[in-house]
């Protein structure tokens, strides 16, 4: 395979410019959540990523990251500059090791500022609350940031400021397909079905192969009796 035909998902691996973090980030949930696109990536990567020459390791290694083979994903990325820091707490947090994580992206923020972000989801998946608001300080407005500040006062269990942030970043970045799954669960637990499929439809037309939205989708049209629509969804997610 060469990159002439590539998978799509794949493209980013062949431009001129690095990719961005947020960029391998939806290469990993790609990979994990669609088959098809799994076994191409695969392929990608027995192939040796034929024509790539700029940062070839390393690119290896993030197509390693996305496809969960993690030890050869670490061993390409050694390096020590900001951007191989912030691929190996991209690997980290993964590992679901979120203080290790939290290490190597703050390493990379000095100089990386989208490895800020970063900082701020790793102290958020260890349950760092306040940590975590104090680092949210340092993102710059943004979707993310937005997303961020829901992800904080769900944990916190402040619901409404919490739909409120996520809608906020909805409304910078109306594909933010993490804001939207968030509002659909938030509104699931408090029993607003009918606007909680709105938003898992929204995950479904954003990203069609976005597992969790669509199994929430299917789960939500089976208890309202819906089970050919329930079915369809549930075959999609197979």
């Amino acid at each position: 395979m060469t990159t002439a035909t590539l998978p799509r998902s794949a493209q980013i691996l062949t431009g001129t410019q690095r990719p961005t973090l947020a960029q391998i980030r939806l290469l990993r949930r790609i990979s994990v959540q669609d088959v098809e696109e799994h076994r191409k990536l695969a392929a990608v990567l027995q192939d040796g990523l034929n024509g790539v020459k700029d940062d070839a390791k390393v690119r290896k290694g993030i197509l390693a990251f996305a496809l969960g083979h993690f030890s050869d994903a670490e061993e390409a990325v050694d390096g020590t500059d900001a951007y191989n820091q912030a691929l190996i707490g991209l690997i980290y947090h993964e590992l679901g090791e979120f203080a290790d994580a939290k290490t190597h992206f703050a390493a990379a923020s000095k100089s990386m500022p989208e490895a800020k972000i970063e900082v701020v989801r790793a102290l958020l998946d260890g349950d760092q609350f306040d940590d975590a608001e104090k680092a949210l300080g340092n993102v710059p407005e943004s979707a993310d940031r937005d997303f961020l500040t829901g992800r904080l006062n769900e944990g916190k269990n402040n619901t409404e400021a919490a739909i409120n942030s996520y809608e906020s970043a909805l409304e910078k970045d109306p594909e933010h397909v993490e804001a939207a799954f968030h509002i659909g669960v938030l509104l699931d637990r408090i029993g607003d079905d009918d606007m909680a499929m709105e938003y898992y439809m929204v995950c479904a037309d954003v990203h069609p192969h976005y597992v969790p939205g669509i199994t929430n989708l299917g789960i939500l049209y089976e208890e309202r009796g819906e089970s050919n629509a329930a079915i369809d969804c549930f075959r999609q997610v197979l």
